[in-house]
C-alpha cells in the first residue's frame, strides 16, 4: 500500500508541476488526448498482463499492432477493401499470429522469448515492407470515419469549424498517391 501511495504522490506532483509550467496541460484537448492514449495502452496491457501472470513473455506485441495497423491502412486506402471486411481481415491476421505463437510455444516446445523476439523482427519487417518503409496513413479517403468518431465521442475538436467542408471540390487522387516517396539518395558524395 505504501508503494501505491508513493506512486500516486509522484503522479500528483508531476501533474501539478506540469500544469504550473504549462497552463494548456489541463486543457480539454490535452486531457482528451491523454485519456485516449492511456486507454489504448491500457487495453493492450490487459492482454500482455495475462501472458505475464501465467509466467510467459511476449516481446512482439508492439510489432504485431504495427503490422495490423499498417495492413488495415493498406487494405483501406490502396486495395479499397470495405471497412468491415478490412477489420475482419486484420482481426483474422491477429488471431493467426497468436495461434502461430501459441503452437510454436506449446507444441514445438520453443521458448516464448525466442518465438516472440523472432516475431517482433518478422512483423516489424513485414509492416515496413507493406508500407514501403514510409508513413502509411488513411489520407483523405476516410474523413467520414474520422468525423463520425469525433462527434460520437464528443471530441473537443468537433465543436471547431469543419475545415474540410469543401472536400467535394477537390480533385480525386488515387489512394496510391497518398503514399510518400522519397527521391533517390545521391551516393556519389
Amino acid at each position: 500500500m505504501k508503494k501505491i501511495l508513493g506512486i500516486l504522490g509522484l503522479l500528483i506532483f508531476v501533474c501539478s508541476l506540469t500544469a504550473f509550467m504549462n497552463p494548456n496541460f489541463l486543457g480539454a484537448t490535452n486531457l482528451f488526448n491523454t485519456l485516449r492514449w492511456t486507454s489504448l495502452f491500457g487495453i493492450i496491457s490487459i492482454g500482455v498482463a495475462f501472458v505475464i501472470i501465467t509466467g510467459g513473455i511476449d516481446l512482439s506485441v508492439g510489432s504485431t499492432i504495427g503490422l495490423v495497423g499498417t495492413t488495415l491502412a493498406y487494405l483501406l486506402t490502396v486495395k479499397h477493401v470495405s471497412t468491415p471486411l478490412a477489420i475482419l481481415m486484420v482481426l483474422g491476421l491477429s488471431l493467426l499470429i497468436g495461434l502461430f505463437h501459441g503452437l510454436l510455444i506449446t507444441k514445438a516446445k520453443l521458448q516464448p522469448f525466442i518465438v516472440t523476439l523472432c516475431g517482433l523482427l518478422l512483423y516489424r519487417g513485414a509492416a515496413r515492407f507493406i508500407s514501403n518503409d514510409q508513413s502509411l496513413g488513411f489520407g483523405s479517403a476516410l474523413t467520414g470515419h474520422r468525423q463520425s468518431s469525433d462527434h460520437r465521442l464528443g471530441h473537443p475538436s468537433s465543436a471547431a469549424p469543419d475545415h474540410d467542408r469543401h472536400r467535394h471540390h477537390r480533385r480525386r487522387v488515387p489512394a496510391s498517391h497518398h503514399l510518400r516517396t522519397l527521391p533517390p539518395r545521391d551516393r556519389s558524395q
